[in-house]
């Protein structure tokens, strides 16, 4: 367990793989990528890693253009990942403020919202039969439909970092005890307890 004291967006990752070679890693995929910025350090991380990184917030999407554009290494994929592709919606909070325009899900909330069409994506119907080293899971509430689009490409996965509410803020199954019993391939390894309703956690897959 860790100390919120000690945290920023890819510190507890840095904690974890801080006695990692990360040179191996080549495949890094961020799903909920919000300004790219995340991407930036994931580059800086992973030396000789390609980032590819989903954001469909409208947004978000010009900020996530221009900071991807500062990296050969990382491909900004502007579509959302979801197990139903043929459900376009997207939910935005309302009223709009710039402090929260990362609040955005394909999960309905429980607060005050807008709902706008976005291109959507399964992950089995993007990735190839290359290994993914890391996937980063930041998607407000879909973190259980994120991981199912996978199918049974998921075994292809080897480290999951998720961040995941303890109780829902959506209308939706997805929250941290759901989470871990649908990894059940996967170990839990690491988990830092944000504030009382926020969870990130750490799982690397099970070797057969």
């Amino acid at each position: 367990m860790h100390s919120e004291n000690l945290w920023y967006k890819t510190k507890f990752l840095e904690e974890y793989i801080s006695k990692t070679n990360t040179n191996h890693f080549k495949t890094i995929v961020e799903i909920g990528a919000r300004d790219c910025q995340e991407s930036l350090a994931f580059t800086k991380l992973f030396p000789n890693a390609h980032v590819y990184s989903f954001e469909c917030n409208p947004r978000l999407l010009d900020l996530c253009r221009f900071n991807s554009a500062k990296s050969d290494r990382i491909t900004l994929i502007e579509k959302c990942v979801t197990d139903n592709p043929s459900n376009h919606t997207f939910y935005l909070k309302r009223p709009y403020h710039h402090y929260d325009e990362g609040v955005a899900s394909l999960c309905e909330p429980w607060f005050d919202y807008e709902t706008i069409q976005v291109d959507t994506i399964r992950m089995d119907q993007f990735l190839q039969d290359n290994t993914v080293d890391l996937l980063w899971i930041d998607v407000q509430g879909a973190e259980c439909q994120v991981l199912n689009s996978f199918g049974a490409k998921l075994n292809q996965v080897d480290l999951i970092y998720c961040e995941v509410d303890v109780k829902q803020r959506y209308m939706t199954y997805s929250n941290e005890y759901n989470v871990i019993k649908q990894l059940s391939n996967f170990t839990l390894k690491d988990k830092l307890q944000l504030n009382p309703n926020e969870s990130h956690l750490i799982f690397r897959r099970n070797l057969t």
